[in-house]
């Protein structure tokens, strides 16, 4: 993404310094010395520009001076942003991989969400450079001082499960003695006597009588917990269109991928007190805390973006893209939405904000055709083959800028630079075919194998199933009764083959025959 071709204002308005910074990163590199650095005179003001000019200077190219230039990069933003220690680590945290030439991160899923968290810390840094006292900024909070927002109500966050089912359930609630609450279906009125699977109290009543000691609960009344509570989804549960209150799933999605992007650039100490729900216990802080936070952030930061791809229909470069242009729109177009951490102490409170991002990102995030504002952005770069679009369409014209390199050196670096190179995917043959009718005319085979292929994926299994299936018939066809059938087990069959080689054999064959079952079964209807 380019951040001044989407209507950003606060960046808009300073492009020629970006672009002056940018120029210095790559005169850096070409030359492979910090001089042209030291000609900078920064201004607090510039810290946001340097990040983002750094980020894009320094993904794909390989260097001896990398270290050093990320190192400056960091001592630069230390000294431009002395209140905002937590936001100058994330900043290291997610240059310094970039110095590695054989990275995990190097895959275009990788890229694309450190782009995206580079974006919301530039959002976070811009709204703390603005204001005098960025103590109550939900951005800046999230990275500085996540432990403070356990008393808040944050966005995305599940309701009050007592509302939510009393909608779908009628009924009454009832609270036993301690105030744990309980729901007596039909006509609501208890007609026997049990013990609170909490505490143990009695619970319900006789003859339609409630308990003295028990209490009714008004089920509209939302009780919903403060600070985070999201557990880590179930991968074998579909949850593409999960949501929550006014927010669309892909808007849900959006808010979430804000959330854990930027918690993943916190201390762990304070995040583990705000993830202390969601993880069972508060890590202290240690090398074991820490890892178990980054841990679980990553994981729902994966879940979020997956659940994102199948909710857009969307190929990955495509989604990164929306949620760029998503950032650029709530902070330039949308400025009165307040991102206070004071905004988001009562219940309703945080469905206001909910419902004003939600009106924000409407045009991007709920409206369909959800390409038509991709095709409008990307139409801006037709006449920029230097724009970072055309880096991800892998031009490797960069590598005649590396003019200290001679040709061989060129050549071992020619592989980084297509590391950005997207592999085909089946989902994105899918996402295409399904936004693009006339090819499902022009390519009928493919698109029926696309709309068939989960299915045909039990063909792999089709070997198993057959072997295990003669291999019955073979020892126990018209030589055994329906009883002895009956209470005959796998582990009696495997048993009777005493040769190791037949029998070790046969165990693989019905594992591929349970796979097979385990597969097949989801697809009965």
């Amino acid at each position: 993404y380019d951040p001044f071709r989407s209507g950003f204002p606060a960046l808009q308005a300073r492009e020629h310094r970006y672009a002056a910074l940018s120029a210095a990163l790559e005169e850096t590199l070409d030359r492979g010395v910090l001089d042209p650095l030291h000609a900078l005179n920064l201004a607090r003001s510039d810290a946001p520009l340097l990040l983002l000019a750094a980020h894009r200077q320094l993904w794909g190219v390989h260097t001896a001076i990398m270290l050093p230039l990320i190192a400056w990069v960091h001592q630069q933003l230390g000294e431009l942003l002395p209140g905002l220690k937590q936001c100058v680590s994330a900043a290291h945290q997610l240059l310094v991989p970039l110095a590695e030439p054989h990275l995990e991160v190097s895959s275009t899923r990788a890229y694309l969400l450190s782009s995206l968290r580079v974006h919301l810390l530039v959002l976070a840094v811009e709204q703390a450079v603005a204001v005098g006292d960025p103590s109550d900024s939900l951005l800046f909070t999230l990275l500085e001082a996540p432990d403070r927002l356990v008393e808040c109500f944050l966005p995305a966050q599940p309701a009050d499960a007592v509302v939510a089912m009393y909608e779908v359930m009628g009924g009454r609630w009832y609270a036993c003695s301690k105030g744990h609450q309980y729901y007596v279906d039909q006509c609501g009125r208890p007609t026997e006597e049990l013990n609170c699977p909490e505490c143990g109290e009695k619970i319900g009543g006789l003859d339609h009588n409630l308990l003295s000691t028990n209490r009714p609960v008004d089920p509209t009344q939302d009780n919903s917990k403060r600070g985070y509570l999201l557990g880590l989804s179930d991968r074998t549960q579909d949850n593409t269109f999960q949501a929550e209150r006014a927010l669309s799933p892909l808007g849900y999605r959006f808010l979430r991928i804000l959330l854990h992007g930027l918690l993943l650039g916190a201390h762990p100490r304070p995040a583990a007190i705000l993830l202390k729900e969601s993880l069972g216990s508060a890590p202290s802080g240690g090398a074991s805390g820490g890892d178990a936070v980054t841990d679980f952030l990553s994981q729902q930061l994966d879940d979020d973006w997956n659940a994102s791809i199948a909710a857009s229909t969307l190929g990955e470069e495509d989604l990164g893209l929306l949620l760029h242009l998503t950032v650029h729109q709530l902070r330039a177009k949308h400025p009165l939405i307040t991102w206070s951490c004071s905004s988001l102490r009562a219940v309703p409170d945080r469905g206001r904000f909910e419902a004003e991002v939600a009106g924000a990102t409407a045009e991007l995030l709920q409206a369909e055709p959800r390409r038509a504002p991709l095709t409008r952005y990307q139409e801006t770069f037709r006449q920029a083959p230097d724009s970072l679009l055309a880096a991800l369409q892998e031009s490797v014209s960069d590598l005649d800028r590396v003019t200290h390199l001679d040709e061989n050196q060129r050549a071992q670096l020619c592989a980084d630079q297509w590391r950005l190179r997207s592999s085909l995917s089946l989902s994105q043959l899918r996402a295409t075919f399904s936004q693009r009718s006339e090819l499902a005319e022009k390519h009928p085979i493919l698109s029926l194998f696309l709309e068939k292929e989960e299915r045909l994926r039990a063909l792999h299994f089709l070997p198993a199933v057959l072997g295990w299936q003669a291999l019955l018939r073979q020892r126990y066809a018209r030589r055994i009764t329906r009883a002895q059938a009956r209470s005959l087990t796998v582990a009696d069959v495997l048993a009777e083959l005493t040769d190791e080689r037949a029998r070790a054999e046969a165990a693989a064959l019905f594992e591929g025959y349970a796979r097979a079952w385990a597969f097949a079964w989801r697809h009965v209807d």
